[in-house]
C-alpha cells in the first residue's frame, strides 16, 4: 500500500493532554436564558457574523498553544440550514468591513449544516448551555494576536431559531442577508455573543468525538502518544483498544473533515484519503506507526485519524462496522 508523505507518521500509546479553557468575556450562563438569537434573521435570511476577541483579553494563554474548539451558549433544538463556522488568529485590533480582512485564514472548521442545533432546554423552556464544538483545522494561537469566530447561520424555518448570550461590549461585524458574493457588512461594538476558546500544548495529538458501542457493549477507542513536531526524531503511535477481538478493522486517515452522523448517533470523521487495513489482536487492540517528515510545507497540516471495525453488534447497524472516537495529528513546526 502506497502512503503519502504527509501520512508517513508514527504510533506509541495513550497521553493525558493538559487543557485551557478561556471564556471570552466570563463564563456566566446568560439570564434570563437564551437572550439572543443565534445570529439568525426573524426574515429567514442567511446571516454571516464575525465575533472579536481582543489579545489584550488576559486569560488568554501567555505562550503559544494549539486552539482545538470553539464554545458558544445555546439554548433551544431547532433545524439549521446553515451552520457553518471559521475561526482563528488575526493581527488586527479591531474588525473592519471585510471579512477575510479580519480573518485571513478562511478554512472551514465546522459544518453543522442540515442539523437540528442541540441546546439546553426546550424551545419553549430555554436554558443556555455552553456547547464546544471541535475544530477540523486547529490552529496555533500566539500570544499578542487577537482571535476571530466567524459563523453563518440560516434557521429551516424563518422565525424559528436556538437563543444563544450576549457578552457585554463584544463587538461583532456581521450581514443579515448574506450571500457568497459578499465581502463584508457592519461593524458593531457591541451585541457579540460570548464564546469559549479551549486550548492544549503544541505538538500533541487532539481526540476528540466519541466511538461507536459494539460487541461487550464496548466502545472502541483511538489514543495516541508521541509528537507531532515537524521532524520529531522519535515516531507517534496510533493505538486501538476496546475493539471486537480478532476482527478486520481500517485506519481511516483524511487531509479534510467529513464530520457525518450515521445510523445509531454514531459519526464518521475524516473524509477518506488513506485506508489501512489490519486485524485487531485477541485482546481487541491494534496500532499504527508515524514518522512526521522533517519538511516545513506541512507546518498547520491537520491529518483526522479513526478506526472502523468490523463488528455484527455495532450500534451503527445497518452498517456492519463501529467507530472509534475521532484524532487529529496538528503538524508544526
Amino acid at each position: 500500500m502506497r502512503f503519502s508523505p504527509i501520512l508517513s507518521l508514527f504510533v506509541l500509546g495513550s497521553a493525558l493532554v493538559a487543557q485551557t479553557t478561556v471564556d471570552y468575556p466570563d463564563s456566566t450562563l446568560a439570564s434570563p436564558a437564551g437572550q439572543y438569537p443565534l445570529y439568525t434573521p426573524t426574515n429567514g435570511n442567511v446571516c454571516r457574523v464575525q465575533i472579536f476577541c481582543p489579545s489584550t483579553f488576559a486569560s488568554l494563554p501567555t505562550i503559544p498553544m494549539l486552539c482545538t474548539k470553539v464554545g458558544v451558549q445555546i439554548a433551544g433544538q431547532y433545524p439549521y440550514t446553515a451552520f457553518v463556522g471559521r475561526a482563528g488568529t488575526t493581527t488586527v485590533t479591531a474588525l473592519t468591513t471585510s471579512f477575510t480582512t479580519n480573518l485571513p485564514n478562511q478554512d472551514i472548521q465546522f459544518d453543522w449544516s442540515g442539523r437540528t442545533l442541540q441546546g439546553g432546554g426546550t424551545n419553549t423552556s430555554l436554558a443556555n448551555v455552553w456547547v464546544e464544538i471541535d475544530l477540523c483545522h486547529p490552529f496555533v494561537y500566539t500570544p499578542g494576536r487577537s482571535l476571530v469566530v466567524d459563523i453563518t447561520s440560516q434557521s429551516q424555518v424563518a422565525g424559528q431559531y436556538c437563543r444563544s448570550a450576549i457578552g457585554t461590549g463584544v463587538s461583532r461585524m456581521y450581514d443579515l442577508a448574506y450571500t457568497p458574493a459578499s465581502t463584508g457588512g457592519t461593524v458593531l461594538g457591541s451585541g457579540g455573543i460570548k464564546l469559549r476558546f479551549v486550548f492544549q500544548p503544541l505538538y500533541q495529538p487532539v481526540e476528540f468525538g466519541a466511538g461507536c458501542e459494539g460487541t461487550n457493549q464496548l466502545t472502541p477507542k483511538l489514543s495516541a502518544t508521541g509528537s507531532t513536531q515537524i521532524g520529531a526524531t522519535a515516531p507517534l503511535l496510533l493505538n486501538l483498544s476496546q475493539a471486537r477481538a480478532n476482527a478486520a478493522s481500517f485506519l481511516v486517515l483524511g487531509l479534510q473533515c467529513l464530520d457525518l452522523p450515521v445510523f445509531g448517533g454514531c459519526e464518521i470523521y475524516p473524509q477518506l484519503s488513506i485506508l489501512v487495513g489490519s486485524t485487531t489482536s485477541s485482546s481487541g487492540t491494534g496500532g499504527f506507526p508515524v514518522l512526521i517528515p522533517n519538511n516545513s510545507a506541512l507546518d498547520g497540516v491537520a491529518v483526522t485519524c479513526q478506526y472502523a471495525i468490523d463488528d455484527p453488534n455495532t450500534k451503527a447497524a445497518p452498517l456492519t462496522f463501529t467507530l472509534s472516537n475521532g484524532l487529529r495529528l496538528v503538524l508544526n513546526k
